[in-house]
């Protein structure tokens, strides 16, 4: 399956409201039909385009309620009353659109949202270190050494060579006392 075009689905865009045409190419490129098909695209978009993939997941999930309600307003029909003209319409490739945002799994865009947010934490750690440090330096010179301990002990896995040798003195200063 070509990865650009993907479904390569064709329908008459004037039968989708006004309100979801953003999504109508998500509509046409992710509604593949056969569920084979559908497997074989979200391995292949997991692997070679997982951004791409957040990011039609991301457009689905701040949609679904507006598609969600535009489907519950078409016209119900049995299958047997269907015709060739009903099954092009393009409520199918929504409906398959959504098939495999269910078969991306739950939220990635949480996982987006998680390293985003992991990354803040990690970037307000090394301000809070890098401020601890100054902190540190200066128990050390007064010769507080639980003081400096303290300090640097949320700090451990950042800690430079010269403040593991201070702390190495600073527990043995302790230990002494």
């Amino acid at each position: 399956m070509n990865m650009d075009l993907g479904a390569n689905r064709t329908f008459d865009d004037s039968l989708v409201p006004d309100s979801l045409s953003s999504l109508i190419p998500y509509a046409k490129k992710w509604g593949v039909e056969k569920p084979s098909e559908q497997d074989h695209f979200v391995a292949l978009m997991k692997k070679s385009r997982p951004s791409e993939l957040m990011a039609f997941n991301v457009q689905l999930d701040l949609n679904e309620e507006i598609v969600s309600e535009w489907l519950g307003s078409l016209p119900k029909k049995h299958v047997s009353e269907m015709t060739d003209e009903d099954w092009l319409h393009p409520l199918w490739a929504f409906v398959a659109m959504y098939k495999i945002r269910e078969l991306t799994g739950p939220g990635l865009h949480f996982e987006a949202e998680n390293q985003a947010r992991e990354k803040f934490q990690n970037e307000l750690k090394l301000e809070r270190y890098s401020k601890a440090t100054l902190e540190a330096d200066e128990a050390f010179r007064l010769k507080k050494f639980s003081e400096y301990i303290f300090i640097l002990s949320e700090f451990e896995n950042l800690i430079s060579e010269i403040q593991k040798k201070k702390l190495a003195i600073a527990k043995k200063h302790v230990r002494n006392s």
